[in-house]
């Protein structure tokens, strides 16, 4: 379950849910091993959370304030998003931990 977790800070971090997706595949895949559970599903959790991301990502929401011609409002979409991209991500970690 902390895998989507850890996707959801990369994709808030880099702000992209490739650059998450290549941070963390290696360690969700070691990880998985020692566990005994499917590395490739524990790394599907992370890229679904690292894409929800994304959405909240400073530098994608200022782009998105900018064009439409709205800055400063980011703050109050953040608020927003933010609920919005954890409760999916915890959907993700769920759905994550029962398959894999």
């Amino acid at each position: 379950m902390v895998a989507a977790f850890l996707g959801l800070l990369g994709g808030f971090v880099s702000g992209s849910e490739a650059s998450t997706i290549a941070l963390f595949t290696k360690y969700n895949l070691l990880t998985s091993n020692l566990l005994h559970v499917n590395g490739l599903v524990v790394t599907a959790g992370t890229a679904i959370a690292g894409g929800l991301a994304s959405v909240i990502s400073p530098a994608k929401l200022q782009n998105a304030a900018a064009t439409i011609d709205s800055l400063g409002i980011e703050s109050e979409v953040i608020k927003m998003a933010v609920v919005i991209a954890a409760i999916f991500t915890l959907v993700a970690a769920l759905l994550t931990f029962i398959w894999a």
